[in-house]
């Protein structure tokens, strides 16, 4: 459980970060300044974050060739969002 709580407690850290720079951002509101890539890495991330925390509360020994379930949902996830942002 201590996982999830540092898991939590970085992307709070990075939130954080972003209303520090939004504040120092002399053009408005940062995220105003966001294009469509940077918004659809931001939602694959916390897609990303998502599939890992309910992979560590759900935990299994075994899954599909000897990995978790998580593991193979995240590296399909990532091939196919990297896939779609680059191609």
């Amino acid at each position: 459980m201590q996982i999830v709580f540092q898991i939590f407690l970085l992307k709070n850290l990075i939130f954080l970060k972003f209303s520090i720079i939004n504040i120092a951002y002399r053009d408005g509101s940062i995220y105003h300044a966001f294009g469509q890539e940077q918004i659809y890495v931001l939602l694959l991330t916390l897609l990303l974050t998502v599939i890992l925390i309910s992979g560590l509360l759900i935990r299994k020994k075994e899954g599909i060739i000897k990995i978790g379930w998580e593991t193979a949902l995240i590296i399909l996830t990532f091939i196919s969002g990297y896939l779609i942002l680059y191609i």
